[in-house]
């Protein structure tokens, strides 16, 4: 069933936003008091209008602080209001807070039960990507068992504080991950997988497994790489994590994928139990954060991409929301005079912001 959402965001402090700038710097432990918009706890002078459109907020998710926050600020403070107006648009829009394995197990739980707060605070759905294996290639997971302890804990920690919060939490599991298992012998990630979604699901979160790096197969060849896995405590798989691909082309592939993957004998249609949104069974979610602009998979900082429909729960059929996962503004990497990967490059940013295109069919 469906959560009953206030259309209520969060704001984060100018010492939020601060911190948001600088992946090294330690999360905060207290949480901002609930505000319209990260920037609305900043000084807002007066100021002329420009003509630009903010980005809708339709308050089902909540808005954690982001690195757009201080350099919109900062904006504001040279009177430059067309940009701070296009950067609002990221700045105060909801987006999945990254934990992984390049923070240490006190950050990733600090970070993650600050989503938490700032969710249970407004109401609305706090959103998590967690990467825990971001750095276990094959061969390394392979090689050295004590990696599955230390996921183990790493996953832990990403959901110690949220049944304490008493949020309501979406993780998307490991990024990027799936399409590179058994790509070498005794591949054990698969198996890791399958507990880290049992874990994060024990606390009460709703668990999407990231298929992203899929959906350039077939939908039937991708159910082969899926359906060795324990999808039971899942509720269902996100689509278009950091590309730029059509909101209706990923939907179409994930609703024909889900149709191979039951023809497979896999159940797709069982409730998932209090956590699951939407209709009973596994369900979709799709990154809109890039894909305003339609591109071809694999392009990085792409000149031409611009922000999509803001995040929202929809509702209709296997897809249950659309969002950003994906922060829009964090480089993929030195290319297209973008910064190293995760950087915040505000001339990305904006160029992102004023491409801006809502799709008409989850605008309203």
């Amino acid at each position: 069933m469906r959560h009953g959402l206030t259309a209520l965001t969060v704001a984060g402090s100018f010492a939020l936003a601060l911190a948001a700038c600088s992946p090294s710097t330690p999360a905060p432990e207290a949480s901002a008091p609930p505000s319209s918009s990260p920037l609305a706890s900043l000084p807002q002078p007066e100021r002329p209008a420009t003509g630009v459109d903010p980005w809708p907020d339709f308050g089902d998710f909540a808005v954690d602080s982001n690195k757009a926050v201080l350099p919109a600020h900062n904006l504001s403070v040279e009177e430059r209001w067309e940009d701070y107006d296009y950067l609002s648009r990221i700045a105060n829009t909801a987006q999945a807070r990254w934990v992984g394995s390049w923070e240490d197990n006190t950050r990733v739980a600090g970070l993650a039960r600050d989503v938490y707060r700032k969710a249970a605070a407004t109401e609305s759905i706090g959103l998590v990507a967690y990467q825990g294996m971001r750095d276990y290639p094959c061969e390394r997971a392979a090689a050295d068992p004590s990696l599955e302890l230390a996921y183990q804990e790493r996953t832990e920690a990403v959901v110690r504080d949220l049944p304490s919060t008493g949020a309501t939490a979406w993780i998307i599991l490991e990024p990027a991950l799936v399409q590179t298992l058994d790509t070498c012998d005794a591949d054990p990630r698969g198996a890791w997988l399958g507990d880290a979604a049992a874990t994060l699901a024990s606390a009460g979160a709703a668990v999407y497994l990231d298929i992203t790096g899929l959906a350039v197969l077939s939908p039937e060849e991708a159910v082969v790489q899926v359906a060795r896995l324990d999808l039971a405590h899942v509720v269902g798989f996100s689509l278009n994590v950091g590309q730029h691909r059509p909101t209706a082309e990923q939907r179409a592939w994930g609703e024909s994928f889900l149709a191979a993957l039951a023809a497979s004998g896999a159940d797709v249609t069982s409730s998932r139990g209090t956590a699951d949104p939407g209709q009973p069974g596994l369900g979709l979610i799709i990154d809109t954060s890039r894909n305003g602009v339609p591109l071809e998979r694999g392009q990085c900082n792409a000149p031409e991409a611009g922000i999509g429909t803001a995040p929202r729960l929809v509702a209709d059929g296997v897809l249950d929301a659309v969002v950003w996962i994906k922060r829009p503004g964090e480089s993929d990497g030195s290319c297209n005079g973008g910064p190293g990967v995760g950087q915040f490059s505000q001339p990305i940013a904006l160029e992102l912001a004023r491409r801006g295109v809502l799709d008409p069919a989850y605008a309203n």
